[in-house]
């Protein structure tokens, strides 16, 4: 792990930059093929910003980087920094829940997308995210307990799913590059409607 933020989510966008350029270098020190990056700044973003050219540096350094798409939805254009990054595997939030308390707002049963996971297009116009994954009452790990678990929601949870895939599908087949990763994840998906909405 590579810690860039506070213990409450927040810090500065060079100390992410030196983050992401941390792996860059230590790449073949540990082995680092996959990074997941569940942070983000809120907003439209088209790519540009110094966060997201950093994700791209290290997709063509050969690190399959997946992206949290952000918790802004459900209105368009809500994809920020580094989600933006065309490198990038950028995922939004879905559910596939069974019948439950519902308590929280969110229906618990079916398939659907999260209504707070962010939407594209980006500012420049290109389709994020790329697709999404499970994101919705998702059980993880307590931070601060030796076996404690809690319940969480948001695109968070859900780049953390497509990393594994992603580290998977290297173990299979070590010759993938990251843009072979994304297409094919991108071309495996279930379609489960419209690009953006």
């Amino acid at each position: 792990g590579v810690k860039v933020l506070n213990r409450r989510g927040s810090g500065f966008t060079s100390d992410v930059d030196a983050g992401i350029q941390w792996v860059i270098d230590n790449k073949a020190t540990y082995g680092i093929e996959v990074a997941n990056m569940s942070l983000g700044i809120s907003g439209c973003s088209d790519g540009t910003d110094s966060t997201s050219v950093a994700v791209n540096a290290a997709a063509d350094a050969g690190i399959v980087m997946t992206v949290s798409a952000g918790n802004e939805g459900p209105g368009k254009c809500t994809i920020g920094s580094p989600a933006a990054a065309e490198k990038a595997i950028t995922l939004g939030a879905m559910a596939d829940v069974t019948p439950g308390n519902e308590a929280s707002g969110l229906p618990r049963y079916g398939f659907y997308l999260a209504y707070f996971s962010s939407r594209g297009s980006t500012a420049d116009g290109r389709t994020k995210p790329d697709i999404a994954s499970p994101g919705v009452f998702i059980m993880a790990a307590a931070a601060g307990t030796t076996n404690g678990y809690i319940e969480y929601s948001g695109t968070s949870m859900s780049s953390p799913f497509t990393a594994g895939v992603a580290a998977l599908m290297l173990a299979a087949n070590s010759s993938l590059s990251p843009a072979q990763v994304k297409s094919t994840i991108e071309s495996t998906a279930l379609d489960w409607g419209p690009a953006d909405k």
